[in-house]
């Protein structure tokens, strides 16, 4: 099964998008969203978990409206991201505050979600919330795709973007650390002890050898 979605971009964004007749979503999020610029939780986080998540329904073979619930829940996930300045906590409830007006937004243009769609962008919104809050075994499926998901950005095969997000993350918690080198050592700790949840996301991991992309993080931050 194919496992390179993340490099389409923005095309492949657009076609999803257009799949699954989330426009709307699509243009709320690039209208209203404040927090499209942070340095970490920016759009290009959210356009890579689309593409990931995309992929991950695929692999795992969710149905067509389960994989419109958890794409819509991958574009407004971090919608309103406080950038650090917030627990996550927070971050979750702006997100789904934000994501209850999106559908406003798109239901008015006959475009909105199903209330089981809707049910489950919520979920799966909830699902990335972290330190984690919801346990793996009482996650559905479609939350296990968007949790491993977001783990999934040192698949990024452009070295610079990748040296640019992880320097944004610091950027975004640096006031809650005490220093560059700590944030180092600890996101690498962070990264090789991911413990993927979804068939996909350990199949991917053996395919482009996770250990080695944590490898590249690490020493693209140390320079």
């Amino acid at each position: 099964k194919n496992l390179t979605t993340m490099s389409l971009g923005e095309d492949g964004l657009s076609s999803i998008i257009e799949r699954y007749n989330l426009e709307y979503f699509i243009e709320y999020f690039n209208i209203f969203n404040p927090s499209s610029n942070l340095p970490y939780h920016n759009k290009y986080h959210m356009l890579c978990i689309v593409l990931n998540c995309y992929e991950g329904s695929r692999f795992e073979n969710l149905d067509e409206s389960t994989t419109k619930g958890l794409i819509a829940g991958a574009i407004m996930h971090d919608f309103g991201h406080t950038g650090g300045q917030s627990s996550d906590a927070k971050n979750i409830f702006i997100a789904l505050s934000c994501l209850r007006v999106a559908q406003t937004y798109s239901s008015t243009r006959h475009l909105g979600l199903t209330d089981k769609e809707l049910m489950i962008a919520e979920n799966c919104i909830r699902a990335t919330q972290y330190p984690y809050v919801i346990k793996p075994n009482d996650l559905s499926l479609s939350m296990k795709i968007i949790r491993d998901a977001d783990l999934m950005q040192p698949y990024e095969s452009n070295i610079n973007v990748i040296r640019d997000q992880y320097v944004g993350l610091y950027e975004e918690l640096k006031h809650k650390l005490p220093s560059w080198d700590f944030y180092c050592e600890a996101q690498f700790k962070f990264l090789k002890d991911v413990k993927w949840i979804t068939g996909w996301g350990r199949q991917k991991a053996e395919v482009y050898d996770w250990k080695n992309k944590c490898q590249i993080v690490y020493q693209l931050l140390k320079g």
